[in-house]
């Protein structure tokens, strides 16, 4: 069986190229890191099976980030053959690792992703097709419709090779005949750049003798070959002209703040409120009724009905009716995503991660948390700093998933306008607080330093319209299945618990149920915030397995007959089991947004970071969720105004943030200068 490895630097179109042959759907973004894993898929074509491999980005043979050392070692145990994948703008750089792919003796076939209107010319294909040998190819892969031609790469092999790589093969103990691109000039810088000992420099440098070769000449010639080729190379400047605007110092948060708040108001105000109304009445009204005139029709057992209706219908269906404002999300995000603004968007932000302890790299986790905090942990992987690494997945919690979205929805709906600007503020407060949070790891045992953050930064380009809409469908069946699951099979506990007593007895009063017993245990240590009833108590709970079970719970425990229109009027009523006022509505969802993460995301934590970890983690969001909710409640009861609260509450974390990041920074008393390292009395201490 044929083994067809995709190999390329970051961000070149590796994963798309993977998907199209492959018929996948693996994640795909403009963003180093996205593939951290070896991907592998085997397909049929004309009745002989090939095994395909998506790589991680690499930009040489000699690894230095994690991605470069999974990629590395993969290549290095088989004779594989490569479809080498390099983008226009960053042609130069991929020869460097297309000359160390035919160095090492693959046959390689070289495939230029056309961008929408950036391309090569045909003088340097020409060229490379002249100076290396090999076939080259240059379309858009997203765009082409049939890539089947790459399943014969075997009628692509080499037909010769440059003649200083015959010399330079004979060396046979250098390094597997794998080295950096790099003009070497002192013996130090050699060792150093190549890893070696003084006696196997020796022993490399008399076997290069022998040849008429030495470190300089081979450097140095390979570097003369790819600049020969690339003389002529151009790119377009719109993406320049796009990043003056964009990535400009004082325009560029203004504009990606008001870029969410867009996306926001369209999700959660517009488009999106509308989508769900229909879909609530079409759906989940429709569907209670009918369901009820039946089971009435029938004559079923009547605690068989009440478990019907209200576990399954009323609290997995109450669900149902956001699939269009979470699925609208997602689709946002991928824009962004695919658009090539999020890479920009890391690169402008790694100066201030920098401050907490983070890189750019953790921007891509944290919005990717937006979704799911749980696959997002795994976009961390990729961190080369372990440090970095475990902080990453622990804030990674403190940003909203879309499994909070109903919470933030229906408590909005009940007791405030604006709802757009209130859960955009709402994200803005688990971002603030997750900068807090990282700011007192960096104090402790997880302080890390600055690391190098390397970028690939894309052209921008229009959002493949194929790939929006499978977003839209995966996340659309993510989503129902997961509700379809886990949330049904513990609401279904909850209903256990709510009508059953400790003797197993069915009872009609839910003061005597199993679920109050527990629930009014742990009611009291939430009523500082508003909250204190066992009805609240038991739905917190139940999020701990799953964040939409929160809504669940109170749509079920209220009994709103699976009408979104009635959960909503319910929490307002003092007669309903679960209630709320203005200030313990804010209170509440303040602690939802903080308080701990699913199970599935302890579960990855737990095996990633770390007992210890998890438990730190799980303790800090539950200390910040309290305080800061019962801050909220308190301030709520005194004003009026909600927004006012809440924005209030945005200005002193941002006053927090900003005292401990200037503590500890002393003037300089010589020159009067922060962090002082430049004046003669600085440098003498």
């Amino acid at each position: 069986m044929q083994t067809l490895c995709i190999v390329g630097n970051a961000n070149s179109g590796k994963t798309t190229l993977f998907n199209k042959l492959t018929e996948s759907f693996e994640h795909t973004g403009n963003f180093s890191g996205v593939t951290v894993d070896v991907m592998e898929k085997i397909v049929n074509f004309k009745n002989d099976n090939y095994k395909i491999v998506d790589l991680p980005g690499i930009y040489s043979l000699s690894p230095f980030t994690i991605e470069e050392k999974v990629a590395t070692n993969y290549l290095l145990k088989g004779n594989h053959k490569i479809i080498n994948l390099c983008e226009p703008k960053s042609l130069k750089r991929s020869l460097n690792l297309t000359l160390q792919l035919i160095e090492a003796g693959f046959e390689v076939v070289l495939l230029i992703n056309r961008v929408d209107k950036h391309c090569v010319s045909q003088k340097i294909i020409n060229k490379i097709k002249e100076e290396l040998k090999i076939e080259v190819f240059e379309l858009n892969i997203r765009k082409e419709k049939d890539l089947s031609f790459l399943f014969n790469l075997q009628n692509y092999k080499l037909n010769g090779e440059v003649d200083y790589i015959n010399k330079y093969k004979k060396c046979s103990n250098f390094q597997n005949a794998i080295v950096p691109i790099k003009i070497c000039e002192e013996d130090d810088e050699i060792i150093k750049t190549f890893n070696l000992s003084n006696k196997q420099l020796e022993e490399i440098k008399t076997q290069l003798n022998k040849n008429n070769l030495n470190f300089e000449t081979i450097c140095l010639d390979r570097q003369i070959l790819i600049d020969k080729i690339c003389t002529t190379q151009s790119v377009s400047t719109t993406s320049n002209k796009l990043d003056k605007i964009l990535l400009n110092k004082y325009l560029a948060i203004p504009i990606f703040l008001c870029v969410m708040l867009g996306i926001f108001y369209i999700t959660f105000s517009s488009l999106g409120s509308f989508l769900s109304s229909v879909l609530d009445k079409l759906i989940c009204q429709d569907l209670y009724v009918i369901l009820d005139n039946a089971l009435q029709s029938i004559n079923t057992n009547a605690i068989f009905n009440d478990y019907l209706l209200t576990a399954v219908i009323e609290g997995v269906g109450s669900l149902i009716c956001f699939l269009p404002q979470i699925v609208l999300l997602f689709i946002f995000i991928a824009i962004l995503e695919d658009s090539g603004y999020l890479p920009r968007l890391a690169f402008l932000l790694d100066d201030i991660f920098k401050k907490f302890g983070l890189s750019g790299k953790s921007l891509f986790t944290f919005v990717m948390s937006f979704g799911c905090s749980t696959s997002a942990m795994l976009t961390a992987k990729n961190q080369d700093n372990e440090k970095s690494k475990i902080k990453t997945m622990m804030l990674a919690q403190y940003m909203s998933c879309s499994a909070k979205l109903p919470i933030f929805t229906v408590l909005c709906s009940a007791f405030f306008t604006n709802n757009a600007l209130l859960i955009f503020c709402f994200y803005i407060i688990g971002i603030l607080v997750s900068l807090l949070v990282a700011l007192i790891l960096q104090s402790g045992k997880l302080k890390t330093t600055n690391d190098a953050f390397v970028l690939e930064i894309p052209f921008y380009s229009f959002p493949s319209f194929d790939k929006i809409i499978k977003v839209a469908l995966k996340n659309g069946k993510e989503f129902l299945v997961r509700v379809g699951g886990i949330v049904l099979i513990f609401m279904s506990v909850v209903w256990l618990l709510e009508n059953f007593n400790y003797k197993l007895q069915f009872v009609s009063d839910s003061s005597e149920s199993l679920l109050y017993s527990i629930g009014s245990i742990i009611a009291p240590i939430f009523t500082p915030l508003g909250f204190g009833n066992y009805g609240v108590a038991s739905a917190l709970i139940a999020g701990l397995v799953a964040k939409e079970i929160v809504i669940s719970t109170i749509s079920m425990l209220n009994h709103t007959m699976d009408n979104q229109a009635g959960l909503i009027t319910s929490l307002t009523a003092s007669s309903s089991l679960v209630c709320f006022d203005t200030a313990s509505a804010l209170s509440f969802m303040t602690f939802v947004l903080l308080y701990a993460p699913c199970i599935s995301s302890m579960s990855l934590m737990k095996k990633e970071i770390g007992t210890r970890y998890l438990l730190l983690a799980i303790a800090l969001q539950f200390a910040f969720a309290y305080l800061i909710s019962f801050f909220v409640y308190t301030f709520a009861l005194l004003l009026s105004n909600a927004l006012i609260v809440i924005i209030l509450t945005i200005l002193v974390l941002t006053t927090f943030v900003i005292i401990c990041l200037s503590k500890g920074k002393s003037t300089c008393k010589s020159c009067n200068f922060s962090a002082c390292t430049s004046c003669n009395k600085c440098k003498s201490k």
